[in-house]
């Protein structure tokens, strides 16, 4: 699939579409699976949806979201190591 046709598909979503998609993509990336297309396909998403101010909020939300969720899975791999080390 070449970018152009996946730029024409994230530009045919309407916003609950495109922020589902975006949230999923998000999540994948957090978990380094995302292939190639995905990648052009979250960019073309950001791209869309860095022109509404409302999305900006949503993305500082989300922002402080990961680095807490970063925080906790820290916190859970110290313990586990703690009570592996026992």
């Amino acid at each position: 699939m070449d970018a152009q046709v996946i730029k024409n598909r994230v530009q045919a979503m309407n916003e609950d579409q495109l922020l589902a998609r975006y949230h999923d993509l998000v999540d994948k990336r957090l978990m380094n699976q995302l292939d190639y297309q995905e990648i052009f396909e979250l960019d073309f998403i950001d791209a869309r949806l860095d022109d509404d101010d409302e999305f900006q909020q949503i993305k500082a939300v989300e922002k402080i979201w990961t680095d807490k969720r970063t925080e906790l899975i820290g916190s859970f791999k110290e313990l586990v190591s703690r009570l592996e080390a026992r």
